[in-house]
């Protein structure tokens, strides 16, 4: 995927700048996961999962999507 609205110049100050950084969705989920392993993770009408179970089912779709190949 390339960037369309941004350069790489403008990409590296904003890095530079630390208003991004090259910290991914995974990458945060996991210290999240390390850190509060039983706290809530997300919640519905229904049930809860905390961070330790939702990295479990993940890994199982996960795991099927490659069995899947």
């Amino acid at each position: 995927m390339q960037p369309y609205l941004t350069t790489p110049e403008i990409i590296e100050s904003y890095l530079e700048s630390e208003y991004w950084s090259r910290e991914t969705m995974l990458d945060r989920f996991r210290q999240f996961s390390n850190e509060y392993p039983e706290k809530i993770a997300c919640r519905d009408s229904l049930e809860s999962f905390s961070w330790a179970e939702l990295e479990t089912a993940s890994d199982r779709v996960a795991a099927n999507l490659i069995d899947l190949d």
